[in-house]
């Protein structure tokens, strides 16, 4: 069965092992240095570990943060998450892919510890893509391992199974010993969920020779619960008891607080199938107060099955009732299909004993749903299928394996026959090398006649370029004689240069003085007008008021609204020579209240309250500027979005914002979906009274404004060509 995880049959090509890095052996040297020097002043590793963590950085930080994981999953998987989460984070910062396969996937194997099944799945797919990109077979067996278990726990046999054997036969093939013992004893675990008991033991004793090979306890602890449960359910519980006596031996040379409660269940299913009540309970009330206490909800959602099924049994039905339904709200919380398949079966039961014959029917008919979904009658088949399948995959890869083996043995040979041709090649050049030096011998009487000769030629040529020094020599005097020319010219120029600068630091001051009597104009003509503006806008008001006829109070508003249009003009004036002529203070802008400000400022605007608003922020976010500034450059470029918003009321109208942190400063992107940007108008957007802004009877000054902020500020605006046609500009600020 495929799906969209689904990466095809895994080839040599995937899982080629190039052996554990030379850094991370070294640092994992360095990390039992470490730990031993720490454990003489402590009695657990995870003391140890925790020790070393404050004082470590990077990759050293990230090996003993998968070693606290590793130590804690079972015991203690609260504390498991948050290392395995940090884990996670550090492996993005560093940057390497192979520590990001790795800490995804014990993320992804806490998730299973803790019952949360979906979460689980979703980590361990995403730790199998990465384990493939970083072509490690150990995480790609791995993954695949975590995938199969957690289908196993919700109820999708088929597919468990299908990634158990993907990495059972890769673990074969590549010899690896490492999480073997699991990997069998998961697909036995299936096995048992269908009833085949006899092959599951078979996985299930080979987990164990395993677990003896390899002197691990904690699988051998593992292997013994799964055989005696399968006794357990053929109804041997002569044997099943035997197996769980066994586990609680083992579970005392380990820290396995799981496994060991699993024994105590297992043990204490044995004695209630025996009819004996009171050691049953003893057991189950070992077994609750230790997956109690690692949170273990798939564990606690079993064993208040069995006790609902003991108080059933017993006749007190309420009680049982109360702790079914316990059992059941876990089971729906962890998704397990196979948990809620049995408590359905005992809801029918209770309600059929009360007497609630609507309520056992209900149940009864969740039960055969559930069942048919799970056991459906192609089931068998399909599992089938998938062995025959994997083995297929199996047989081709090893097919290819002898290819390669059969062409690496074809080389040799030809590189043999190769090495022999070339030293019977070697041997007649030095034959004929032989031969050749005795007629070099001869003729090398002859050569040094001839360099005779050539030394009474160079002997007449030495003359000749005594000659030719004389005269380079004259030429030299030439040469001289022009560089003074030259020199002579030079600073002629230079006085020409002098000259020419002093005129342009004249211009420079008249156009300081210029720009001052600007500002002052400005502000002048601002302070002049907009007193007899402002009592002009009183009149309209006022005359609104009080005027009924219609064209004149039409007159009226067109008076009003170009009062209004030329206020406008001289307060953006105003802004263009604050900005000029502002000296720069800097602090920390606070940019949640900045927009807040802004917002509010932007509510009287037509329009505003159609528009869906979006200011996405990087937390924490720190930036030293100028506030009034970026709060001049934000409030112009919303407003501006405002302003050229589409008119019609059906489309849905929205305007982005997002601020991002960078190494170079901040980014800042204004999405909108207005009215858009004509392309002959692109390169006047940024200038006073552009052309666009006048068709849209807008003065045009507040991208102008904007861009004269940024220029202050020394960053850069630009117009993004946006995939989905959407007006968007790009604002880049650095840090001072």
């Amino acid at each position: 069965m495929t799906n969209k995880y689904y990466l095809g049959p895994i080839t040599d090509t995937h899982i080629k092992y190039f052996g554990i890095p030379t850094v991370r052996i070294i640092l994992f040297i360095v990390l039992l240095f470490c730990s031993g020097v720490a454990t003489r002043s402590q009695n657990s590793p995870v003391d140890s570990l925790r020790l070393l963590l404050p004082n470590s950085t990077g990759p050293v930080r990230f090996e003993i943060l998968r070693e606290l994981v590793i130590n804690l999953w079972l015991n203690h998987p609260d504390s498991a998450m948050q290392y395995a989460r940090e884990a996670v984070s550090l492996s993005i910062k560093l940057e390497d892919i192979h520590s990001q396969a790795t800490a995804i996937r014990i993320l992804g194997g806490v998730h299973s510890y803790m019952g949360t099944y979906d979460s689980s799945l979703y980590y361990s797919k995403k730790a199998l893509v990465l384990s493939i990109k970083s072509n490690d077979s150990t995480l790609i067996t791995s993954a695949l391992n975590n995938i199969g278990f957690t289908y196993y726990h919700l109820g999708s046999y088929s597919e468990a199974l299908e990634n158990l054997l993907r990495a059972l036969n890769m673990k074969y093939r590549i010899k690896q010993t490492y999480g073997l013992g699991q990997t069998l004893n998961n697909i036995g675990l299936v096995y048992t969920k269908l009833k085949d008991y006899n092959v599951a033991r078979d996985y299930f004793n080979e987990a164990t020779r395993t677990s003896v090979k390899l002197s691990d306890n904690n699988i051998l602890l593992y292997s013994s619960n799964n055989i005696g449960f399968t006794y357990l359910q053929q109804g041997n519980l002569s044997q099943a008891e035997k197996y769980f006596r066994e586990s609680l031996v083992i579970a005392k040379s380990v820290s396995n607080i799981n496994w060991n409660a699993t024994a105590y269940s297992g043990l204490g299913q044995t004695f209630y199938r025996m009819g004996l009540v009171d050691r049953a309970r003893k057991q189950f009330k070992i077994a609750l107060r230790l997956k109690m206490g690692i949170g273990d909800r798939t564990g606690i959602s079993e064993i208040y099955y069995y006790l609902s099924k003991m108080l059933a049994a017993s006749g007190e039905l309420d009680s049982a009732l109360i702790d079914l339904k316990i059992s059941q709200q876990i089971a729906l919380q962890i998704k397990s299909k196979g948990r809620m398949l049995e408590n359905f079966d005992l809801f029918k039961d209770l309600y059929a004993q009360r007497k609630q014959y609507d309520s056992a029917l209900f149940f009864q008919t969740k039960y055969v749903e559930l069942r048919d979904k799970l056991f459906n009658e192609n089931l068998a088949r399909n599992l089938g299928d998938i062995r025959a399948k994997i083995q297929e995959e199996e047989t081709i890869q090893r097919l290819a394996d002898k290819d390669i083996q059969i062409q690496k043995q074809t080389f040799q040979a030809y590189y043999l026959v190769a090495i022999a041709i070339v030293t019977f090649v070697f041997a007649l050049i030095v034959f004929r090398n032989y031969k050749v030096q005795k007629k070099l011998g001869s003729d090398l009487m002859k050569k040094n006649q001839e360099i005779s000769l050539q030394k009474q030629e160079i002997d007449s040529q030495k003359e000749a370029l005594l000659f030719s020094n004389t005269e380079l020599e004259k030429t030299h005097g030439v040469i001289k004689l022009q560089n003074s020319e030259l020199a002579d010219l030079n600073n002629k120029l230079q006085s020409t240069v002098d000259i020419r600068t002093r005129e342009l630091e004249l211009a420079n001051s008249e156009l300081v003085v210029a720009n001052l009597e600007l500002d002052n104009f400005i502000y002048k003509s601002s302070h002049d007008i907009k007193g007899p503006l402002v009592r002009l806008l009183g009149v309209c008001h006022v005359a609104l008021l009080d005027v009924q006829d219609i064209k004149a109070r039409e007159y009226i508003i067109m008076l009003n609204d170009t009062a209004k249009h030329i206020n406008d003009i001289f307060d953006r004036l105003k802004i263009v020579s604050d900005v000029n002529s502002l000296k720069l203070s800097y602090t920390e802008i606070d940019f949640d209240k900045v927009f807040h400000r802004i917002q509010t400022n932007l509510q009287s605007f037509v329009g505003y309250s159609e528009i869906e608003f979006t200011v996405s922020l990087d937390k924490p976010i720190k930036f030293i500027s100028d506030e009034f500034l970026i709060e001049t450059i934000l409030h112009k470029m919303l407003e501006n979005a405002v302003k050229f918003q589409r008119k019609s009321k059906l489309d849905k109208k929205f305007i982005r914002v997002l601020v991002k942190q960078e190494a170079f400063g901040i980014k800042i992107s204004f999405v909108d979906n207005g009215i858009g940007i004509k392309e002959n108008d692109l390169d006047h957007i940024f200038k006073m009274f552009s052309k666009a802004a006048l068709e849209h009877q807008s003065v045009g000054l507040g991208l102008y404004i904007v861009k004269q902020c940024i220029s202050k500020l020394g960053g850069s605006i630009r117009l993004v060509n946006n995939d989905e046609k959407l007006t968007e500009f790009e604002v880049k600020l650095s840090y001072t």
